[in-house]
C-alpha cells in the first residue's frame, strides 16, 4: 500500500486532480515518493493530450496552443510558476545571497518576476502553436507528423529535470518546502525515473531521447549557476527550472521536426 500512497501523495502534491483520498504524509513519504515523478508527468502529459485530441478539430492552432497552457497551469495549480517568479525576482535583482534568498521568500511579485511570467506565457503558446502549424501545414519530419506527442512527453521531461536538480542539490536554506526532495534524493531513486522516461521517449519516438537528453545537460548548466548565486537550491528555483526546461523542450521539439 506503500507505494501507492506515495503516487497519490506526489499526484496531490503536483496537481489539482480532485482525488477522493486524505493522507497523512511525513517527510519520508514525500522522499519515497520521488520515484513517481515520471509517472506524475505522465498523467499531466496524458490529459493535455486528451484534450488537444477533443479539440484540435474545431478550434484553431493558436486558440488550442493558449486553452493547454491554461490547462496546464490549472491542472497544476500554478505550483511552478509561483517559482518562476520568485526566482526571476530573486537571483537577477543583483543583490548577495541573503538578500536573494529574502526576496524570493516574499510573496509579492516584483518587476522581474512578472516579466517572466508573461514572457513565459507568451513563449510556450507561441511554440505549441508552431509545433501544431509545423504538423497542420505538412512542414513536419515524417516521424513527427503527430501533434500530441510534445504535448505528453514534455511533463515527464520537465518532472526527471526536476528530479536531477533534487539530486544535485544541496539545499539552500535552512527549512523550507524545498527540503523535501533538494539534496534528500538518493542515486538509487533517481536512476528509475530518468530510466523510465527514457523509455517512454524511446518507445514512443527514438529520435525524442535526443531532446530529452538535452534538457538533463542544461539542468547540469542550470544547476551550477544557481549553486554560485546562493550557495545551492531552493523549491523556487526547481519551480523555475521545471517550467524553462517545458519551453526549451518544445523548442528542440520543433528544431528537430523541422
Amino acid at each position: 500500500m506503500k507505494p501507492f500512497k506515495s503516487l497519490i501523495l506526489m499526484l496531490q502534491f503536483f496537481t489539482r486532480l480532485p482525488l477522493p483520498f486524505e493522507i497523512k504524509a511525513d517527510a519520508e513519504d514525500f522522499n519515497r515518493g520521488f520515484i513517481w515523478f515520471t509517472v506524475v508527468g505522465l498523467v499531466i502529459g496524458g490529459l493535455l493530450t486528451l484534450i488537444y485530441i477533443i479539440l484540435s478539430p474545431y478550434i484553431s492552432t493558436l486558440l488550442l496552443a493558449v486553452l493547454l497552457v491554461l490547462a496546464e497551469v490549472l491542472l497544476t495549480g500554478g505550483l511552478h510558476l509561483d517559482g518562476l517568479s520568485d526566482t526571476f525576482d530573486g537571483l537577477y535583482s543583483n543583490r548577495d545571497k541573503a538578500r536573494v534568498l529574502e526576496i524570493m521568500k516574499d510573496s509579492r511579485i516584483g518587476a522581474n518576476g512578472a516579466l517572466a511570467m508573461m514572457s513565459w506565457l507568451l513563449l510556450k503558446t507561441a511554440l505549441l502553436n508552431e509545433i501544431f502549424q509545423n504538423v497542420q501545414d505538412g512542414q513536419a519530419a515524417q516521424a513527427f507528423q503527430t501533434a500530441w506527442l510534445p504535448l505528453l512527453l514534455m511533463p515527464i521531461a520537465a518532472k526527471s529535470a526536476l528530479a536531477l536538480s533534487c539530486y544535485l542539490g544541496p539545499y539552500a536554506r535552512k527549512e523550507g518546502m524545498g527540503h523535501l526532495f533538494i539534496g534528500k534524493v538518493k542515486l538509487i531513486r533517481l536512476i528509475p525515473v530518468l530510466t523510465l522516461s527514457a523509455l517512454i521517449h524511446g518507445l514512443l519516438d527514438p529520435l525524442s531521447i535526443t531532446v530529452l537528453a538535452a534538457i538533463l545537460l542544461l539542468t547540469f548548466v542550470y544547476t551550477q549557476h544557481v549553486r554560485r548565486r546562493i550557495d545551492g537550491l531552493t523549491g523556487d528555483t526547481l519551480g523555475a527550472w521545471h517550467e524553462l526546461s517545458e519551453l526549451f523542450y518544445l523548442a528542440g521539439w520543433i528544431a528537430i521536426m523541422t
